[in-house]
């Protein structure tokens, strides 16, 4: 299961001087390790922003990155 709470291209404005856009989904469930790929397709990623503790680190993290 997958939640946009971002519908569109957001954009903020940085410390560097830029201003940078993003998009977030939390997606949640059986096979999402298996979609990132496509997910990362979908919104032509260029950097990802890879959030998480230690244990899911441990479990999914370092595999995603």
């Amino acid at each position: 299961m997958c939640l946009s709470f971002m519908n569109k291209m957001s954009e903020t404005a940085c410390t560097c001087g830029k201003t940078h856009q993003f998009r977030a989904e939390i997606c949640v469930g059986s096979g999402v390790l298996a979609r990132i790929p496509e997910y990362l397709h979908n919104y032509s990623a260029k950097k990802v922003f890879l959030l998480s503790d230690e244990n899911t680190y441990r479990v999914a993290g370092k595999r995603v990155s």
